[in-house]
Order: C-alpha cells, then sequence, then structure tokens
C-alpha cells in the first residue's frame, strides 16, 4: 500500500472578538473566505470545518499547495480590511503535512497526527508569528518550514494595495500586469510598482518551487 499525506491548516482571525462585526459578521467573512478557497480545484481541499466563530480548519488530500493556500487566506483577509480600521484583518495558521495512519477505521480522522500537530502549534504560537509549519516527517520539515518563515513575514510586511494584487496572482498562480489592471482597475505603472515593491513576482516563483518538491515526496 502507497503512503498517503494530508494536509491541515488551523486558524483564527487576528484582531476579532465575540459580537464583534465589520459591517458583515466574522463567521460570514470566514464562509466567503472558505469558499474562495475551496473553488480552486488544484488546491484538493476535501473538508473545511468552523471551531468557533472566528476559528477554522481547512483538510487537504493532496498538500503540495499548502502554502498556497495559506498565502491566500492571508492575502485575502488582509485586502479586506476597511480604510478605517488601525489593524489589518489577518489570520493565525498553522500547517502541518502528515503520512495518513493507513490502519485507522475513518479517513482524515481527529487523531491523524496533522490534526493534532496543526491544534497544538496554532495554541503555542509566538505573538510575532502568523503563519507555522510543523511535522514529523523530516523531508518536509526543514525546507518547507524555512519558506514559511520566509512567507510569514513578508505577507505581513504587505500594504493592502500589495495583498490585493497579491491574492489576484495568487487565483492563477502567475503574475500578469496587464491582466492585474483589468481586474484591479489600477494603471500599468502603479501595477508595476507594486509588484516590484512588493516581491509579488518572487513570492509566486517560490510557491510553484515549493510546489514542486513537496509533490516530488508525495
Amino acid at each position: 500500500m502507497e503512503n498517503r499525506y494530508i494536509g491541515v491548516i488551523t486558524g483564527d482571525l487576528v484582531n476579532s472578538s465575540d459580537g464583534k462585526e465589520r459591517g458583515i459578521t466574522y463567521r460570514e467573512l470566514v464562509n466567503t473566505l472558505l469558499s474562495e478557497v475551496s473553488r480552486h480545484d488544484w488546491y484538493g481541499i476535501s473538508k473545511t470545518e468552523f471551531f468557533r466563530g472566528d476559528s477554522f480548519q481547512i483538510t487537504m488530500e493532496s498538500p503540495q499547495s499548502i502554502l498556497e493556500v495559506a498565502s491566500y487566506i492571508r492575502t485575502y483577509l488582509i485586502s479586506q480590511t476597511d480604510v478605517h480600521e488601525s489593524e489589518s484583518l489577518d489570520a493565525r495558521l498553522s500547517l502541518s503535512i502528515e503520512m495518513l495512519n493507513r490502519y485507522s477505521q475513518h479517513n482524515e480522522s481527529a487523531y491523524e497526527q496533522a490534526y493534532v500537530l496543526s491544534g497544538k502549534n496554532l495554541e503555542s504560537m509566538h505573538k510575532s508569528k502568523k503563519m507555522v509549519f510543523n511535522s514529523t516527517q523530516r523531508n518536509f520539515m526543514l525546507p518547507v518550514s524555512s519558506i514559511t518563515n520566509l512567507l510569514d513575514h513578508t505577507i505581513s510586511m504587505l500594504s493592502k494595495p500589495q495583498a490585493e494584487i497579491l491574492r489576484e496572482a495568487l487565483d492563477v498562480m502567475e503574475v500578469n500586469p496587464p491582466e492585474l489592471v483589468k481586474k484591479t482597475k489600477k494603471t500599468r505603472q502603479n501595477i508595476h510598482k507594486i509588484i516590484e515593491r512588493s516581491g509579488t513576482d518572487r513570492v509566486i516563483e517560490s510557491l510553484l518551487n515549493c510546489r514542486k518538491y513537496i509533490t516530488g515526496i508525495i
């Protein structure tokens, strides 16, 4: 029997509180976000669920795009931040890839190591971080956690316009300035400035390379 892997992202919204609304409720926002993520077939998402109104978990039966999903989630949320808000809407995300327990009676059991690691690492995440990766699989741990750290820093530094452009690029996994001009209604000059300052093209390139690396293992 060949090995099977799953990816799990456990997350919660940053700057949220019970009962607070931003025009639409947090639950509606997360609902819309998860619907947006799920429409990408290549993400291989098999399940999404809520824990509380602002917490969620995503299961990927094909985890090679796990960093793309995490990047899309954060850029989507940052791009939804209202102009009057002093802090960006964002998410804390804990990512894990693990081998499925071949002896389990249930697929995607809550006792799978990927769920356990993802949940525990979200609880213990340092307040300075918004993305972490962990795995007991040594061939994943060092390279994927390293790129996760770099992505975390890069995305955390994005302005709302920069997050919007990266989100659009993540939607198709390429940087196409003419298409970005059409979608965002920004000038070509403005698009090029945003891409250059935010490193959008390098982010997409790094994510594609990471996808290839994970695919080669699983």
